[in-house]
């Protein structure tokens, strides 16, 4: 599809956007783990939805508590409800 898909960093205030089935790394550097998880879905054969995601936490960044980890996890996982399909 030719879907946008948006995002936004609501602790870093921040927001990018890319195109959801060709996520080309680019933007500002948290995105890129979002731009690979929708690049990850669309190499194995999902139509990556276009949408609005926002996104915060509360664990610390760069403290290695794997911030990054749960990001990558939390947005497959958004993704994947969005398309009504579960999560194996």
């Amino acid at each position: 599809g030719g879907a946008t898909l948006s995002v936004a960093a609501l602790d870093f205030d921040e927001s990018d956007a890319f195109p959801a089935t060709s996520p080309a790394r680019g933007g500002p550097s948290w995105s890129n783990y979002v731009r690979g998880v929708a690049d990850e879905l669309a190499k194995s054969g999902i139509d990556v939805p276009g949408g609005e995601l926002a996104i915060a936490g509360s664990l610390a960044k760069g403290t290695g508590l794997s911030s990054s980890a749960s990001l990558e996890v939390a947005v497959a996982t958004a993704l994947l409800h969005a398309l009504g399909t579960a999560w194996d």
